[in-house]
């Protein structure tokens, strides 16, 4: 997950926090090997900057968990 996070850019300050249904298709995919998935989590852990409800916060602790459940 550490390489993978280091081939995301950094020029976008913030974009939208995915759905749920978005997170868990990633992580099974990073779970697989799938480095699409991981990109995505990386991105989303990076870039997801603005929570607006307890929904995206939640959103938000599930992409947290997924990425360091993934680096261990």
């Amino acid at each position: 997950m550490k390489d993978i996070s280091k081939i995301i850019g950094f020029h976008r300050k913030h974009q939208r926090v995915p759905t749920i249904q978005q997170v868990e298709a990633a992580y099974l995919q990073a779970k697989n090997g799938q480095m699409d998935g991981a990109v995505l989590l990386a991105d989303w852990k990076r870039h997801c900057f603005y929570v607006r409800s307890d929904y995206e916060r939640e959103v938000m602790t599930m992409i947290f968990t997924y990425c360091s459940e993934l680096i261990n």
